[in-house]
């Protein structure tokens, strides 16, 4: 893979471009296999997270998180792992909802249980930081080797961060 500046070079001229590079490969690949996975295709053919996808997007409507919010809540009922995630971001970002790092970890829960699998990532920041729980380097550790086995390359970054700050 080939990484062009297109005359930005003066941006990338600290960054280790073969790095960037190897790193950029890992997410693609991540990214690609979390879209792949076989047992997701019910969860993609969801008439009600396509709805609330729709109307968070602002696909042929109005952007209306608060509708969105109605119809992922549907969608989750269902046990949609997708949907799960989401509304732990809508909470997490306060779309359509005031901001609650507590209410988002719940639906995170929720998501990983489910299996999916950008939300050991997410929780394991949210441990890191004390963002909705109690800090705590031990589960915020484990969800980041979680994500990591999951093959989501952001784990090892955070992984690092958090043994320099416990090293300090």
């Amino acid at each position: 893979m080939s990484f062009e500046t297109d005359g930005f070079e003066f941006l990338f001229q600290d960054i280790d471009m073969e790095y960037l590079e190897e790193r950029l490969e890992k997410y693609i690949a991540f990214l690609a296999a979390a879209v792949q996975s076989d047992d997701d295709e019910a969860f993609l053919n969801d008439e009600a997270f396509d709805e609330a996808d729709k109307y968070y997007n602002g696909i042929g409507v109005t952007t209306d998180y608060e509708e969105a919010l109605k119809w992922y809540r549907l969608s989750a009922e269902r046990g949609n792992k997708f949907a799960l995630y989401r509304l732990g971001e809508m909470y997490y970002y306060g779309e359509g909802v005031d901001q609650d790092y507590s209410e988002a970890v719940k639906w995170y829960l929720r998501a990983a249980e489910a299996g999916h699998v950008f939300t050991p990532l997410r929780l394991g920041e949210m441990y890191h930081r004390g963002e909705g729980v109690e800090q705590d380097y031990n589960k915020a550790f484990n969800w980041y080797r979680r994500a990591l086995a999951l093959g989501d390359p952001s784990a090892e970054d955070r992984m690092a961060e958090l043994i320099e700050e416990l090293e300090e």
